[in-house]
C-alpha cells in the first residue's frame, strides 16, 4: 500500500504529471510505429468485403438503361444506393454500360465515396473494377478521384494497377460545358 500511496502522491505534483503525459507519449509512438511497420500485414488482411448480390438490385441495375429503371433509381434511399454500387462491384458486367453513368447522376456523393473506399481498401481485382465503375461514369470528380489513385499507385509501386488507372484515364470522356 505505501507503494500505490507514494505513486499517487507523486501523479499528483507537476513532475508526476509531465511523467505520465511522457509515458503516454512513449506508448502512442511505439503503437504508431507497430502499426506503420506492419502495413503490408493489415493490407493483405483488410479488405473491402460485399455482402451476396441481392436479386432485386441485380434486375434493377440491369433495367438502367430504360426510363422505368432510372425511376426505381432515384427512388432508392442512401444505404440502398451504396447497395447497389456493391451489387454492379459483382455483377455489373451483365448490366448496360450506362448503368454508372446513371447511377453517378442520380447521387454522385455516394457513388463516389464508396469508389474510392474500394480504391483504398479493395483486392487487386476490386480496385479494377472500381476503376472501370468511375471511367463509365464519366463525371469529372471521377477523374478527379482517378488522377489520385494513379499517384498512390505509382508511390506503391503497383505499375499493373497504374496502367489501368492511365488507360481510363486516357479515354475518359471530356468535360462537357454546360
Amino acid at each position: 500500500m505505501r507503494l500505490a500511496s507514494s505513486l499517487l502522491d507523486f501523479l499528483r505534483t507537476p513532475r508526476g504529471v509531465l511523467a505520465l503525459l511522457a509515458a503516454s507519449l512513449a506508448f502512442s509512438a511505439a503503437a504508431a510505429a507497430g502499426l506503420a511497420l506492419n502495413r503490408d500485414f493489415f493490407e493483405r488482411h483488410v479488405r473491402e468485403k460485399y455482402p451476396p448480390p441481392s436479386g432485386l438490385l441485380t434486375e434493377l441495375g440491369q433495367s438502367l438503361d430504360s426510363p422505368p429503371g432510372l425511376r426505381r433509381l432515384r427512388g432508392l434511399n442512401p444505404a440502398e444506393r451504396r447497395q447497389l454500387y456493391t451489387t454492379w462491384m459483382q455483377v455489373g458486367d451483365a448490366w448496360p454500360s450506362e448503368a454508372p453513368r446513371a447511377m453517378m447522376a442520380v447521387d454522385p456523393a455516394t457513388y463516389l465515396d464508396a469508389a474510392f473506399q474500394t480504391l483504398i481498401a479493395g483486392s487487386p481485382e476490386q480496385r479494377r473494377r472500381a476503376v472501370r465503375f468511375l471511367a463509365l461514369a464519366g463525371h469529372p470528380a471521377g477523374r478527379e478521384l482517378l488522377e489520385e489513385a494513379l499517384v498512390r499507385a505509382q508511390s506503391r509501386r503497383e505499375t499493373e494497377l497504374a496502367a489501368f488507372i492511365c488507360d481510363a484515364i486516357t479515354h475518359f470522356p471530356e468535360r462537357r460545358e454546360r
